[in-house]
């Protein structure tokens, strides 16, 4: 029996229970419990169709939502996560390197050196890092 079915034959039932309530007053109970019975059928099915409806509007905004996200993460995602590894790798480079310099400088002021030309032991790696074109190539 479907919903629409089931509100008609209460419907039908609190109409007979109308009629036969007129010379039997116990029945008139059972006409406003057909009567309710009617009305939260009524309410029921409205509240599924709503909840259709909602439900189709949900789907609809997680397709959407998918469909950015997989707009956004096909490339820029990880293209950024990419940049911000290189970045970490470029600070500890650079952190490097201050670290080696002071160590360089110290030792060639002990000497009493002045001219002492410096080789930064990470200068290849860091020179492969800034020449890669994946980061030259950002906007």
């Amino acid at each position: 029996m479907t919903i629409d079915e089931a509100i008609k034959w209460y419907e039908d039932k609190e109409t007979e229970y109308k009629y036969l309530s007129k010379e039997h007053e116990d029945l008139a109970i059972m006409t406003e419990q057909y009567h309710q019975f009617v009305e939260w059928l009524t309410e029921y099915k409205d509240l599924r169709e709503e909840n259709k409806v909602l439900t189709s509007e949900c789907d609809r905004l997680i397709k959407e939502k998918g469909e950015l996200l997989n707009k956004v993460s096909g490339g820029d995602v990880l293209r950024i996560c990419q940049l911000e590894e290189r970045l970490e790798k470029a600070k500890r480079l650079l952190k490097a390197a201050m670290g080696d310099m002071e160590i360089l400088y110290e030792t060639g002021k002990d000497e009493g050196c002045l001219g002492i030309e410096f080789k930064w032991r990470y200068a290849d790696e860091a020179k492969k890092l800034l020449n890669d074109e994946k980061i030259n190539n950002v906007e």
